[in-house]
This record gives C-alpha cells, sequence and structure tokens, in this order.
C-alpha cells in the first residue's frame, strides 16, 4: 500500500492546504471521530460516483488517511476497514475513468489487506470490481473467475446486496456471448436484490442493461419500457452520469426504430449533461447515434459534424491507451499470480520451520540451501521456458504477418484486374450514347433549316432515348457500387410479392405497350415473404425491364410464383431473343465484357443483374437464369419467407 499512501497523501494536502497530522491531530480524531461517524461519510462518499468524480476521489483521499491514521494510533479494526473500504472507493473512480493499470495496483493491496484481516465483505466488492474491469477490457475468462470469487464470497456471508451486483455483472458475461435470454434471467434477478438492499444506482445500472439486451433483440417496446424506468429513477436521485449515458441508448433505440426526431431529441440530451459530468465514451456514442440519423434523413452537412465529433471524441479516447492498458493489466495478474505462488511456497516453508524449531541448526541450514537451490533452479527454468515462449510467439506472428501480407497481395491483384475491367466495360457504354447524342445534335445544328420537321423529330427521339439508355446505365453504376461499399438503408420487414408485381407490372404496361408486350401476372396472393421491399421492387422492375427489351413483338411476358415449405421464388419469363448457354455463363461477372450479350441495340452492360445479384445477397435470397437462343428466358429469384431472428 505504500505507494498508494503516498498518493493520496499528495491529493489530499492539495485539497485541506497542506494540513499537518501530529499527535494532537490524532487525539482529535479518536475524540471527535467515532466510527459511525465515518461509516456515514463513507455511504456519502459512494453517492458521488455517480456525480462528481474528481470530488468522490478527493472525499475517499481523506477518509483514508483520517481513518488509517486513528488505526495505526489504537489498532482498533474497525478505523482500519473503514479505511481499506475508503481506498477501495478511490480506486473505483479510476476504473470509471478507465485507467484500470492504476485502479488495479489498488485494488490488489486494498484485497490483500482485507483478507489478512478477514474483512470477506470488502474481499467480495474488490474481486467484484476486477471481474467488472476485465470485463470491460473483454478478458472474460478473468472476468469470470473473479466474479465467482464475489459471488462465493458474498454467498458465504449473506449479503445479498453484493450478490445482486454479481450477479448482474454474469449477467453482462451472458449478454456478450450472445445468450440474451440467460442474461435478461440473471438482470431480472440482480434488480430484485438490489431493490430489496436499496442499492439504486445497481438498480439503474440493470434496468439500462435489461433494456439493452431487449434493443439487441429488436423487441423496441420492452427495450423503451426499460431504458424510461431507468432514466426515471436515475433522474429522482440525481444520478447525472447514469441518466445521460441512458439518454444516449434511447436515442439509439429511437434510430434504429426509424424514430428520428426523438433519437435527435435524446441524443442532444444526453450530449449536454455528459458535457456537465465528463462522460466522453457518452459523448462518443452520442456524437456517432446523431451522425447515422442525419445521415438517414438526408442531412449531410449536420452528418458531417457530428461525424467529425465523434472522430474526435475517439481519439480522445483512444484505443492506443486502451491497449496498453490491456498490456499492462494483464502482465500485472501473471505478476500477481507469481507472487501468489512464492507467497504459498514461503508459508508452506514457514509451518516447516516452526515445526522444526527442535531440530539442529545443521538440518536447519541443509534444509535452506535446498530451498535457495531450488529456487535458483525454478527461476532459471522458468526464465529459460519464457524465453522460449517468446521466440516461439514472435516466429507464430512473423509466419502470420507474412502470410496475411501474401494473401492481401493476392486479393488486391484480383481487385485491380476486376476494376480494369469494369472500367473498360463503362468506359464503352458510357461513350457509346454520348457519341450517338453528339451525332445527332451535329446533324440538326449543321443541318438546320434543310431538314424537314419530321426527320428533325426523328433525331430527337433518338437522342431522347440514349440519352434515357446513358441515365438508366449510370443509376446502376451508383446503386451497384453503394451495395458494393455496403452504403445503404437496408430495413427488410414481411412483404406480400402479389402486391408488389402488381405495382411494379403497372409501372412497366406503358413500355411494354409501345411494343404490343403483354405482360400476364400470376403471382399468387398472399405470397409472403421476409425481405427490403424497396430492393425487392428493384429486382423485379429490372428483370421486368429485360423482358420487355429483349422480347419480340406482339408477345407476352409471364409473371408467376412457386411456393416450398420456408421459400417462395417468384419467375419472370419471356418469349423473346434468348441467349446461348455461353452467354448465360458470362452473366453476373464483373470480369467479363457483357456487352456482347444480346443482338444489335438490345445489348447491354449486364450491371442491372449485378445490382439484383447483390441486392438479393443481402436479403439471403437468390437468382437463377435459363434460356435457348431464339425460344426466350426465364429469370427467377427466391427469398426466405422468414428470415427474421428468433425472439
Amino acid at each position: 500500500m505504500k505507494q498508494f499512501v503516498t498518493f493520496l497523501f499528495v491529493c489530499f494536502f492539495v485539497a485541506q492546504g497542506y494540513e499537518s497530522y501530529s499527535q494532537t491531530n490524532l487525539n482529535s480524531y479518536e475524540n471527535n471521530y467515532s466510527i459511525e461517524h465515518f461509516y456515514d461519510e463513507i455511504s456519502e462518499t459512494k453517492t458521488l460516483l455517480e456525480q462528481d468524480l474528481f470530488h468522490c476521489r478527493s472525499k475517499a483521499a481523506e477518509i483514508y488517511i483520517k481513518t488509517n491514521a486513528i488505526y495505526e494510533k489504537t489498532n482498533i479494526l474497525g478505523y482500519k476497514e473503514i479505511a481499506l473500504e475508503a481506498a477501495f472507493l478511490y480506486a473505483v473512480t479510476f476504473t470509471k475513468d478507465y485507467k484500470f493499470h492504476k485502479a488495479h495496483n489498488i485494488y490488489e493491496s486494498v484485497r490483500s489487506d482485507a483478507a489478512k484481516f478477514g474483512f470477506l465483505r470488502l474481499v467480495a466488492l474488490v474481486s467484484n470490481a476486477y471481474g467488472a474491469s476485465y470485463y470491460t477490457l473483454e478478458y472474460y475468462d478473468l472476468a469470470e473467475k473473479e466474479f465467482n470469487i464475489a459471488l462465493k464470497t458474498a454467498e458465504f456471508i449473506g449479503d445479498s446486496s453484493i450478490q445482486g451486483i454479481v450477479i448482474g455483472n454474469m449477467g453482462m458475461l451472458m449478454l456478450s456471448s450472445g445468450n440474451h435470454y440467460a442474461a435478461i434471467e440473471y438482470f431480472d434477478k440482480s434488480l430484485k436484490y438490489c431493490h430489496n438492499s436499496g442499492r439504486i444506482s445497481g438498480e439503474i445500472i440493470w434496468l439500462a442493461n435489461t433494456a439493452i439486451t431487449y434493443l439487441e433483440l429488436e423487441r423496441y417496446d420492452d427495450a423503451q419500457y426499460y431504458f424510461l424506468r431507468a432514466i426515471k429513477l436515475a433522474e429522482e436521485n440525481e444520478m447525472m452520469r447514469l441518466v445521460c449515458m441512458s439518454y444516449m441508448y434511447m436515442a439509439d433505440l429511437k434510430s434504429k426504430s426509424s424514430n428520428y426526431q426523438e433519437a435527435i431529441m435524446y441524443a442532444q440530451k444526453a450530449i449536454l449533461m455528459a458535457k456537465d459530468v465528463e462522460r466522453h465514451d457518452v459523448l462518443h456514442g452520442s456524437y456517432t447515434i446523431l451522425t447515422a440519423v442525419y445521415d438517414s434523413i438526408g442531412n449531410l452537412d449536420s452528418a458531417f459534424y457530428y461525424a467529425k465529433k465523434s472522430i474526435e471524441m475517439g481519439e480522445l479516447l483512444s484505443a492506443d491507451e486502451h491497449d496498453f492498458q490491456k498490456a499492462e493489466v494483464l502482465s500485472a495478474e501473471r505478476f500477481r499470480n507469481e507472487n501468489k505462488q512464492l507467497e504459498i511456497e514461503k508459508n508452506y516453508q514457514k509451518q516447516i520451520i516452526d515445526k522444526s524449531k527442535t531440530q539442529s541448526i545443521y538440518l536447519l541450514i541443509v534444509i535452506m540451501l535446498v530451498i535457495i537451490v531450488l529456487i535458483i533452479l525454478f527461476i532459471s527454468h522458468r526464465n529459460r521456458v519464457r524465453i522460449n515462449n517468446l521466440l516461439n510467439k514472435k516466429n507464430e506472428d512473423l509466419n502470420s504477418t507474412v502470410l496475411d501480407l501474401k494473401l492481401s497481395e493476392k486479393q488486391l491483384t484480383v481487385a485491380n484486374n476486376a476494376k480494369d475491367k469494369f472500367i473498360g466495360i463503362l468506359s464503352h457504354d458510357v461513350l457509346t450514347p454520348i457519341s450517338s447524342i453528339k451525332n445527332a445534335l451535329d446533324g440538326i445544328v449543321n443541318n438546320y433549316g434543310s431538314y424537314d420537321n419530321d426527320y428533325m423529330f426523328s433525331l430527337l427521339n433518338n437522342a431522347r432515348a440514349e440519352t434515357k439508355e446513358l441515365q438508366s446505365l449510370i443509376n446502376n453504376i451508383l446503386k451497384w457500387a453503394s451495395f458494393r461499399e455496403k452504403k445503404f438503408d437496408f430495413t427488410p420487414k414481411l412483404i406480400d410479392l402479389h402486391i408488389l408485381s402488381v405495382r411494379t407490372i403497372s409501372q412497366l404496361e406503358g413500355m411494354a405497350a409501345r411494343n404490343n408486350i403483354n405482360i400476364e401476372n400470376d403471382v399468387e396472393e398472399g405470397s409472403i415473404v421476409f425481405a427490403d421491399p424497396k430492393m425487392i421492387t428493384a429486382v423485379l422492375r429490372n428483370l421486368l425491364s429485360n423482358a420487355i427489351k429483349f422480347s419480340k413483338q406482339n408477345s407476352i411476358i409471364k409473371v408467376y410464383s412457386r411456393s416450398s415449405d420456408d421459400e417462395l421464388s417468384v419467375f419472370v419469363q419471356d418469349y423473346g431473343l434468348g441467349m446461348t448457354e455461353s452467354d448465360v455463363q458470362k452473366l453476373f461477372r464483373l470480369d467479363v465484357d457483357n456487352k456482347t450479350i444480346g443482338v444489335s441495340k438490345n445489348k447491354g452492360t449486364g450491371l442491372g443483374l449485378l445490382l439484383c445479384m447483390e441486392i438479393l445477397k443481402m436479403n439471403t435470397g437468390k437468382i437463377h437464369v435459363e434460356s435457348e437462343l431464339g425460344k426466350g428466358s426465364v429469370f427467377s429469384f427466391t427469398l426466405k419467407k422468414n428470415n427474421r431472428k428468433n425472439e
């Protein structure tokens, strides 16, 4: 505890104006401060944890200085217990500031002294705090070990308050492993313990964690219910650090349920409170949520502003510092385990010496020499093993890095080849309609007055048709690129493909009528699937447009469906030009020049079909093609009837 005591003295002297603790002061403490008085001060200091960390830290330091000084003068264990609890509270403030390495140094000293003096309640509290910090650092095995120590100790002494805290933390472990319903059960038990023991902050935390669990399960109504309970309880007790955290999660909930105005309101509230209580993690989370919300509603200026704020706050939190703390904590854990082992061996040898007091000095010297030799051999062997392990680890890391670099090089080569081919396709298919439009306009300008109106109308009509083709091509390029880069709004839900097909066909009937093509819709009513309606509409429109484009005049296009136990397929059949087997194999491939597929004016890039394939992959569907040259083609896509997570 020496290092800890020194730091406490520094903090306390600054706060108290360098007050000296003389013998007279100690007598004053004995006469004026009872154990009950310091317990009251500890309780008051605990309430500051969620309100003012700096004040809480200073107050805990002050209590430690006073009670430890009285204990050293009187040897009354009650003061020592209060001193250790104040030291523990002091360490907790560093945990809440994510300064885990500093907190762990103090935790270890406090737990060691608490075990030495038999303060089992404090042992349970420190073990739980250890587990919570390991959980934050994602060392789940170490966290589970510490939580089990805390729970068994709390059960042994019958402390239901600590049991409630630890059970809630074990629920967090369940949540991290994806076992949501087990997590909810743990949180429910913890809520009951905390409520019965009057731990308001514990109730708020587990209400919020229950809400977060329901949020991950997409049960938004249940999540909102628990968030609002947490906010109400935190506001009533003026625990502003917990209030702003709950507001941030409410903003996230509203964002995920597309209630963007309320999401903005809750995020702004969270930001205002987080600035007051210096919750940088809440600021970072709220800025990130506002970035996504403003991007979703098309307010790009605000989205850019909050994205910049989020990046700045993320840099402040510094992932590098977090990794450094992880490494330091893990190193401290290894050092702590080694010290424990040496301490066990030392105690064992002490027992042997105590039992061997009547033996001769010669035997004692022999035993000590043997022990020294064993320790030297043990240390030597351990150092050799450690060096070998480090060398093996370095070799493994080096080999892994080489393999990763080779794989990245290969992937980059493939991506560059595909990009070059893609640019080649686009350069041809963008320049071709532009050249046609330019030639038509040059003819009109250069021969204005010599062409009759019908011929000029024909040239303008051709230019307009080429413009529409160019517009369609560019739209497909942009959509395809957005899906490749995952920049889209994906909102799957239950949709009726019959209604969707009726709406889509009605939009394309005019295009079909110009070529005397009739579209027959035989998609069964009640054809329900789970997918994004806008995306599936784009797929069906693309397939129908292609069918009209490649169909002969005075022909028909059939749209029909087939259903199985858990899937539903929609077919678009035309009796047009058709394709050869080799042309079919070229579809859906970026590395193939698809403008060679088709005849005369009906050739295309195939980007529309690539877009369809990307959309269906996102909706866990698939696309299939059957075609015969001169007889027509059948394009079909298949979707799951219900692809939602089990609730």
